[in-house]
């Protein structure tokens, strides 16, 4: 799932939504239904970058995999 500018990319790999205006309505559906999947990461990496959770970590990438996985897991309870 990526956003408008990664249009074109490997079509088959990275579903992006449809650009332009004056689109059918079966594309703005599809078009809000993909920003509906990508609005919870959007959410969960907006917070790791507004209270700057990994400015100052210093630890292995492993656990900060886990520490980034762990906001995503409580921004999706938060909103879900």
């Amino acid at each position: 799932m990526a956003d408008k500018g990664y249009v074109g990319l490997a079509p088959k790999v990275v579903f992006c939504p449809f650009k332009g205006r004056g689109k059918p309505q079966w594309k703005k559906d599809a078009n809000s239904a993909h920003a509906k999947l990508r609005a919870p990461g959007e959410w969960a990496i907006a917070q790791l970058k507004n209270r700057h959770v990994l400015r100052r970590l210093r630890c292995c990438p492993t656990a900060s995999s886990e520490i980034v996985r762990a906001v995503l897991v409580l921004q999706l309870c938060e909103t879900g």
